[in-house]
């Protein structure tokens, strides 16, 4: 099922186009398109399969669609949209979890969403502590980042 040389040329300038366009989603944090970012992953590897190691490959769909998923949790979207989409995660695509160490982070990720659809109350605490983590880490870098800059300057330079 290997491509030939001519069909390949054929089609890097869309390839070219959709990983730039993939590339500008992951850069602005578009968590709303990760989905898409996951399924181009996907698709390409599945091309070309030496491009990523299957557990970096399944790391990194099985990343962005956690994240998705969770955002999705967020910003309260219908249970069922939810539900759907963690179906498709359980669905047996050879690019999602085969190895037993992802097999038991999909689990425990598909109870803590089971958790978080059922109990208003755990949801909330679970961003609450969520937002004050990542607002945290964010001051701190920041600080961190124009404390040291010019010694990060002179040392790029």
């Amino acid at each position: 099922d290997l491509l030939s040389l001519a069909s390949l040329r054929l089609l890097v300038p869309p390839l070219q186009l959709m990983a730039a366009s993939m590339w500008q989603v992951l850069r602005k944090q578009d968590i709303m398109n990760y989905w898409q970012v996951s399924d181009f992953v996907s698709l390409v590897v599945d091309m070309v399969p030496e491009l990523l190691m299957f557990k970096h490959r399944t790391q990194l769909n099985l990343g962005l669609r956690v994240r998705y998923i969770i955002e999705l949790c967020r910003i309260e979207q219908p249970s069922e949209m939810i539900l759907s989409y963690l179906d498709k995660m359980t669905s047996t695509h050879t690019t999602l979890v085969k190895e037993s160490d992802d097999e038991l982070v999909k689990l425990n990720f598909l109870e803590l969403i089971q958790i978080l659809l059922k109990d208003p109350e755990e949801k909330n605490d679970f961003f609450m502590v969520r937002l004050f983590t990542c607002s945290f880490l964010k001051s701190h870098f920041v600080t961190y980042k124009n404390k040291n800059s010019k010694q990060l300057h002179t040392t790029m330079v």
